[in-house]
């Protein structure tokens, strides 16, 4: 089994710094402020990786998800100050966009 040293790198658009942190041959980019992870993005790399074709929105507007969502936004057991997750809007640059989850 071969070790990749994590590395990491920060950009930055509409006055917010993300870090893009590479681990076990991944991408993960992390919004500063909130610690939220950009979804989207991991996906599309293990559907390049798995040559799959999920998306997150179909995942995100499925039942389970939305159930499971309001359940842990109703009993809060991580003591969350906002969503579970959110989108970015359009006015962030095509590198950052996309659904962020906690």
């Amino acid at each position: 089994m071969t070790s990749e040293t994590p590395s990491t790198r920060q950009i930055g658009s509409n006055n917010e710094n993300f870090t893009i942190g590479s681990y076990n041959g991944f991408e993960i980019m992390i919004r500063d402020s909130d610690g939220f992870v950009n979804a989207t993005k991991l996906v599309q790399q293990i559907n390049e990786r798995e040559h799959t074709t999920k998306e997150l929105r179909n995942i995100t507007r499925s039942p389970v998800f939305v159930e499971y969502k309001q359940y842990l936004e109703k009993i809060s057991p991580f003591n969350l100050n906002g969503p579970l997750c959110y989108l970015l809007p359009t006015a962030f640059m095509n590198d950052v966009r996309g659904t962020y989850v906690h």
